[in-house]
């Protein structure tokens, strides 16, 4: 592990201009986030959205990703929690909706 973390900061600094750098980055945290996710939201569907959500917001902005120490994993698994839980409340928003009855959709007949 302590090799790959020395590995990781010149893999970030290689992907900040070639994107296939980025894949080795990809291919090693992927099954840990695929678990964290999953734990979470108990839906494949819901897990491979969010892991791949996560992979391409830091795919796009790892150009503005500063160095200070901190693995390139906490980064991801900071993302992924953030997009795990705006999923979440937004589909508890929604079911939240859709539970309420509006007086619009009440029917009303003369007696």
């Amino acid at each position: 592990m302590d090799q790959w973390l020395e590995n990781e900061a010149h893999l970030i600094e290689r992907a900040r201009s070639d994107p296939n750098a980025f894949i080795a980055l990809y291919e090693h945290y992927f099954p840990y986030l695929y678990r964290y996710s999953y734990y979470r939201t108990k839906s494949k569907q819901e897990t491979e959205d969010e892991v791949s959500q996560t992979f391409l917001n830091k795919m796009e902005n790892i150009a503005k990703l500063k160095q200070k120490g901190i693995p390139f994993g906490c980064w991801l698994y900071r993302i992924a929690g953030n997009i795990i839980y705006h999923n979440l409340r937004r589909k508890n928003r929604e079911n939240s909706l859709n539970e309420h009855t509006f007086i619009s959709e009440i029917e009303i007949t003369p007696e």
